[in-house]
């Protein structure tokens, strides 16, 4: 018995599909070079602003003489002192109110009226006071005393600032006679508190 062959089937050649993918692949290659460009971008340099720092407020200062010692903070006082001689006393001290307390008339009656004198009226007031510079700001400065045959005859030795926020009260309260001779050291005192521009450091 013969066996019958059957024709051979010949497989496609492969060559063709390989050059065309070959192709494609030069294609692509050629195309991302002209398209796909890498570019360089410079962005800006970071900036760094540096703020300026707020004034920090370091609260009032004050150089009282040598022979003032410290006295007794309380109540609304800033600062306090106390200057003894013999058998005399005189208390100095400094303190501030809200601006709604800044009437010159009002507050110098307020001292006169510790001292046993009458009420002055706003007539009177700048036969009473003079001018006086506190921390670059001009004030005013008072003088009272109790009146002759008081005893023990006080007096009162006081200066007043407005402020920004703050109305400002220098005082020195003692003996006739030893308020007299601290004076000009008074004056001095209140001439070198640096108040004003420490204001809002309470």
């Amino acid at each position: 018995m013969s066996v019958q062959r059957l024709p051979q089937i010949r497989k496609p050649s492969q060559a063709p599909f390989r050059a065309l993918v070959a192709i494609g692949l030069v294609a692509t290659l050629l195309g991302c070079q002209k398209s796909d460009e890498v570019r360089v971008y410079e962005t800006p340099k970071e900036q760094h602003f540096q703020l300026k720092p707020r004034p920090i407020a370091t609260g009032p200062k004050f150089t009282p003489p040598d022979s003032w010692q410290p006295g007794q903070i309380k109540e609304m006082r800033r600062a306090a002192f106390v200057v003894i001689k013999d058998d005399q006393e005189a208390i100095i001290t400094v303190s501030d109110l809200p601006m709604i307390a800044a009437d010159r008339l009002m507050n110098v009656n307020r001292w006169r009226k510790e001292v046993e004198l009458k009420q002055i009226t706003a007539a009177e007031l700048d036969a009473h006071i003079e001018p006086i510079e506190i921390d670059g700001v001009a004030g005013d400065y008072v003088e009272m005393v109790m009146p002759e045959g008081a005893s023990p005859r006080e007096m009162i030795l006081g200066a007043i600032v407005d402020g920004t926020y703050r109305i400002w009260f220098f005082k020195l309260h003692g003996d006739h006679a030893l308020a007299e001779q601290e004076r000009e050291r008074f004056k001095e005192f209140v001439r070198s508190a640096k108040v004003v521009s420490a204001e809002g450091a309470r």
